[in-house]
Order: C-alpha cells, then sequence, then structure tokens
C-alpha cells in the first residue's frame, strides 16, 4: 500500500485504568501495524505506525501541537503554531546551527570534566540518571546563556514533568488521577522557582563579546498585539531551552551509556576509537565527525530508546487523512519508540546492533527513523545535542568506565513524559587505570 492508497485505523479495545501505555500501545501494533484506533477519556485516537502515514500528519498543517506542554512553558517555539511559531523558530535558529554547535564543544568536554571530578568522589553507586540530568543542565544553560544554573532547577521541572505525564496517562491512557493539597504546592513552588530562575536570566547582562540567545531574542522582539510582553516572552523561551535542552539529551545519555556499559564488545570498540581520535587531547569539535563507531552506537540506541516516545497531536479541524478520517478535536498519535521497530524496515528491530547504522541514514525510508522528529517541528536543538552526547561519551570513555550497579540486564523503559530507565540508573565510575 502507499501514501496514495486509502487506509484504515481499526478500533481497538480502549485501555484500561493503570494500564502500561507501552504495553497497550505494542499489544494494538501487534495486530495493527500500520494504524489502528481507541477512545480515550477524552476523545477518539486515531495512532499512526506506517511511515506514509506519519508524513501525511506531520506534513498537515491542520495537525497541531496539544495544549499540554503549554501549561508548563507556556507559548513557545516547543508549543505555538503558525506565524508566531514561525518568527521564533527564525530567531533562535542561528544559535542551533551544525557551525554554531562547534563553538559549544569546549563547554561540553569542560563541564562534563567537572562532573566526572565529582563522581569520583562518590562512595556509594550514583543515581546517574540525576547526575546527568546536572551535568546537561549545566551545559545547555552556560552555552546558549553564558550562565550555568542550580540544580534544584532539575528537581523543579521533576515535578512538572510528573504533572505532565500523569495528564497525558489520564486523557490518553483512561488512568485515573487525583491531585492533593500537597501535590498542587509542590507544583507551585516548582514552577515559581523556574520562572524566578528564568526572570534571573533575562535580566543578567551579558559578556560583551558574546553573543548569546537572550540578545538574539531582545533583538528580535515580540512581533503580537494581544498584550504578550516581552518579558513573558523571554521567560517562556528560557524555560523552553533548557527544559528541552537538558532533559531529553540526558535520557538519551542514561541510555547510550548504560548500552555500553552493559556490551563489552561494544565497550571495547568505543574506548579504541577515542583513544585513536582523542590522542590524549581534550575533545574538539574536529574530532566528533571522527567518532563513527561512537555515532552508530548513539544512532542505534536512538532508535530503540528515542527520548520523546510518544508524540500526540490535535486536529483542528475535521481531516482525511489518506482515508482515515479524523474529526475536530480528535488526537493523533505518532510514537517513534514503536516505528522504530517495524520489522519491514529493521532486521531483527528489538536487537542493539549499531552495525545496521554503516548505511547512511538518508538511505532510510523517509520518516521511518525519526529521533528528533521532522519537518516544520523537527527539533530545533538536534546538532547541539548530538554533539554534547558524542563530546560527553568520549570525554567519560577517555578516562572512566561505567559499572553498572545491580541488576545489569536490559531495562524496559517507562513511557512516561520522556522514555526513561525504569528504576533509574545506578552505576560506579572507575578510572579505566584501576581497571
Amino acid at each position: 500500500m502507499n501514501a496514495n492508497q486509502d487506509w484504515t485505523a481499526p478500533a481497538v479495545a480502549p485501555p484500561a485504568n493503570g494500564c502500561d501505555p507501552l504495553a497497550f500501545l505494542g499489544a494494538a501494533v501487534a495486530q495493527y501495524p500500520d494504524a489502528f484506533s481507541f477512545q480515550s477519556r477524552v476523545t477518539r485516537c486515531v495512532f499512526l505506525n506506517h511511515p506514509d502515514l506519519v508524513k501525511s500528519a506531520i506534513l498537515n498543517k491542520d495537525i497541531v501541537r496539544t495544549e499540554l506542554l503549554k501549561t508548563v512553558t507556556g507559548e513557545t517555539i516547543l508549543t505555538s503554531e503558525g506565524s508566531f511559531w514561525a518568527g521564533q523558530r527564525k530567531a533562535a535558529l542561528p544559535v542551533f546551527t551544525a557551525k554554531k554547535t562547534i563553538d559549544y564543544v569546549s563547554v561540553f568536554h569542560r563541564q562534563c570534566l567537572a562532573g566526572l571530578e565529582r563522581w569520583a568522589q562518590a562512595s556509594e553507586p550514583l543515581d546517574f540518571g540525576k547526575e546527568l540530568d546536572q551535568l546537561t543542565l549545566a551545559i545547555v544553560s552556560e552555552s546558549l546563556f553564558g550562565q550555568v544554573v542550580d540544580k534544584e532547577f532539575c528537581n523543579s521541572f521533576s515535578v512538572l514533568l510528573d504533572r505532565i505525564a500523569k495528564i497525558q496517562n489520564a486523557t490518553v491512557f483512561n488512568h485515573s488521577f487525583s491531585i492533593h493539597p500537597d501535590d498542587n504546592r509542590k507544583l507551585k513552588d516548582a514552577q515559581d522557582h523556574i520562572n524566578e530562575t528564568a526572570d534571573n536570566i533575562a535580566l543578567a547582562s551579558p559578556a560583551p563579546e558574546t553573543e548569546n540567545l537572550i540578545q538574539i531574542l531582545q533583538e528580535k522582539g515580540v512581533d503580537r498585539d494581544d498584550g504578550y510582553s516581552l518579558k513573558n516572552y523571554l521567560r517562556n523561551e528560557i524555560i523552553t531551552m533548557l527544559i528541552a535542552g537538558h532533559e531529553t539529551t540526558s535520557v538519551s545519555l542514561s541510555w547510550l551509556l548504560r548500552e555500553i556499559a552493559s556490551r563489552p564488545e561494544i565497550e571495547a570498540n568505543v574506548v579504541r576509537e577515542v583513544d585513536t581520535v582523542l590522542s590524549g587531547q581534550a575533545c574538539r569539535a574536529e574530532h566528533l565527525h571522527q567518532l563513527e563507531y561512537l555515532s552508530r552506537v548513539l544512532d542505534e540506541t536512538l532508535r530503540l530508546y528515542p527520548p520523546i516516545w510518544l508524540v500526540p497531536r490535535t486536529a483542528a479541524c475535521d481531516v482525511d487523512l489518506n482515508g482515515i478520517q479524523i474529526q475536530k478535536g480528535q488526537t493523533v498519535v505518532v510514537s517513534p519508540f514503536f516505528l522504530h521497530r517495524r520489522s519491514d524496515y529493521w532486521k531483527r528491530p528489538e536487537e542493539f546492533n549499531p552495525a545496521r547504522f554503516l548505511v547512511k541514514k538518508e538511505s532510510l525510508p523517509m520518516y521511518s527513523y525519526l529521533p528528533f522528529f521532522a519537518s516544520r517541528h523537527i527539533c530545533i536543538g538536534k546538532h547541539f545535542a548530538y554533539a554534547e552526547i558524542l563530546a560527553v561519551a568520549a570525554t567519560i570513555y577517555q578516562s572512566h568506565r561505567i559499572e553498572l550497579a545491580g541488576d545489569d540486564s536490559p531495562k524496559t523503559p517507562v513511557g512516561a513524559g520522556s522514555l526513561r530507565v525504569q528504576g533509574g540508573m545506578q552505576v560506579r565510575l572507575l578510572k579505566r587505570d584501576d581497571t
């Protein structure tokens, strides 16, 4: 079947309260691999899992972002649509080009060295997910704003992420959802801290010889006449960049480092390449494109564990999507997690095999591999994130190795917000000379 033919989205039984979203969708995909629909608590959901259908949905401007994330970030480059979104993206894009990313690699390396120094002092296994959250937050805040944000921001964002995940699971997967007064207090405290952090960044005076994102956004201003102030504009964009710039990158790093640590042959290959390419030097931009094997390991990690595993969208009006009728207000759902596991595009899709990326990614069918999503809403920070992950991993393995503490069996991902490692990731950091 091709994109010009009609498709159907057979109805499956709605998810039960308390279901595992990944398990529910996995069972439905096994029965209907291309598309299916189900009734959620609030509306009909249409799940699309064929590249042609995913392409049609992504390119259709009547299928728009949901309102959920706006409760955290306000109207930003991650949540807006239309001309305001286009202006925001155009203003911020110069900071995120592949060429500009070169300027940030020294920050990636230096902040990782500072992290290694802290981690080396630990006498107990590290909660590495939290450590990587703090590392990636420090990296993105210094790179984009010339400041390092305190680690309390991570804790505050975790409170917001938990609320978002609960609301999403309630509205899409029919989970029961209750809010206790203490939860609202914690949420308000978290939002206040995040807002204060963003306002402080906006007010700080950047070094005159540097150009950062705040200066660019201030110069661009706000092209609106509805009372949306420059202060709100800057606050929302700063929050967006801090959140999007640290959380998903941290999740991807967690999965990458876990896969390397649990596979001795892959670890040996990574160490050999890092030693050859870096030759004992600090990681620099010119090294990154030479880390070919590590890049393939990262590509395979992003295939199996895309950090944004579920992308819901809303139909702004009635839509005919290649024969599938979607009414206004209904939800369209795409999941890179399942799209990346189609056996007709990936041999032995559940197997971790970096060698599959010896073939250029460009040779894959369009919209079959979406670690950074695609089209007009492709992640603006994809070059930044990819370079950051490579630089951090190379810096770690230049002098250390990671030993998984406790259970080192494959971990089940948790589909709540981003694709976290279930139960966290406890590790010991070992000097390579000591192993």
